[in-house]
């Protein structure tokens, strides 16, 4: 279930929050600096050159300080600590929570109990569900066939009294949904969040190629990495795994982008000397970025747990990711596109132990 609040920030209760601080541990002195931070505040509204009378706000946080989001955080934590089943997950005010088990009834019940749980927890807390936007989403495999659940939103006589109501809604189930800017569906495909990226990226495509002409190589490089990079990276590492034919329009318009930042037509460059330009100054490609941010956080040991494998990797070899053989055409491309051009000698002279800590060395760099 993926839960909607509507204006989260703006209704949290003053006094409960301050109660919570002291149960968390903050000591007196912080609790005064919260109490004159979060009380007696006023604002007014300017429209033109009128300014009108000040109105004192008694609920919630200032939205966009640093402080918001974590006094949120603090105000939501019982609403972790009343589930019995399922597991929650949320950042600042987009919260879901999930329920799991080999039979889907059983997973139904479960979800129903602990939604009911951390509905009453948000009438207790003054916060407000927005069952309209709060939707429900059924997560199976392409082959197993959709079907319909139902998940109801109880209000606020049934959450306190525990008895049935007929104004209580269910929830919308839906086969994709926007969370955290990655939009998800049912089946774990990415053709739809490709899609979203295609579209931004494709604008940003267009907005360098004209200033291009006004700017240098170095301005346009930024520029690159601002409208077009930035928007590649984000979620790579879970959209990056999605079939090559999907991913092709983002390699197309990443290179049509480079192709705008070096100011040259499309048959004045090849496409080697793009991959070359792109490792030089930090132009990774989808799937290199992807096995970055994969690996880039794990340890060194874990290079070595992956057995060697000489063919193409299945999801029945037990295999965690396959270790590139640089002596096939295959591997040595997968070698040159991690290292650049200018580290591939030096890695196929070394051996294999050698190979290894270049590559994990690499991409600690990252």
């Amino acid at each position: 279930v993926f839960m909607d609040l509507t204006k989260a920030f703006d209704v949290l209760q003053v006094g409960t929050l301050i109660t919570l601080l002291t149960e968390v541990g903050v000591s007196e002195n912080m609790i005064n600096w919260f109490r004159s931070y979060l009380e007696d505040r006023d604002m007014r509204v300017k429209l033109g050159g009128d300014i009108g009378d000040p109105m004192v706000i008694s609920n919630g946080v200032q939205q966009g300080s640093n402080l918001g989001p974590l006094l949120f955080l603090v105000y939501v934590r019982k609403m972790k600590d009343c589930l019995k089943h399922c597991t929650i997950h949320g950042f600042a005010d987009d919260w879901e929570i999930t329920s799991t088990h080999s039979n889907a009834a059983i997973a139904l019940t479960h979800l129903q109990e602990d939604f009911g749980r951390i509905t009453k927890v948000m009438h207790d807390l003054g916060l407000i569900l927005n069952v309209k936007k709060t939707v429900l989403m059924s997560f199976r495999t392409p082959q197993r066939e959709n079907r319909e659940y139902e998940v109801v939103a109880h209000c606020c006589e049934c959450v306190n009294t525990g008895q049935g109501h007929g104004g209580c809604q269910p929830i919308r189930q839906v086969k994709e949904n926007r969370y955290l800017g990655m939009v998800i569906n049912e089946t774990l495909k990415w053709d739809s969040h490709v899609d979203r990226v295609i579209a931004r990226v494709r604008r940003g495509v267009g907005a360098l190629s004209l200033v291009s002409r006004s700017l240098s190589e170095g301005v346009r490089l930024i520029v690159f990495h601002a409208v077009v990079q930035a928007h590649l990276s984000y979620g790579v590492a879970l959209y990056g795994g999605a079939p090559s034919s999907t991913l092709e329009p983002l390699n197309v318009l990443q290179r049509r982008g480079l192709r705008a930042v070096l100011g040259v037509a499309t048959g004045d460059i090849h496409n080697v000397e793009l991959l070359r330009m792109g490792s030089g100054k930090g132009v990774a490609s989808i799937r290199q970025m992807r096995w970055r941010s994969l690996l880039a956080c794990t340890d060194d040991w874990v290079g070595y747990l992956a057995p060697y494998c000489h063919r193409r990797g299945t999801r029945g070899d037990g295999q965690w990711f396959e270790v590139p053989r640089s002596r096939t055409l295959k591997g040595e491309r997968a070698c040159f596109n991690l290292l650049g051009r200018t580290r591939v000698e030096g890695f196929l002279r070394a051996g294999w132990g050698e190979r290894k800590k270049i590559i994990y060395g690499l991409i600690h760099e990252y």
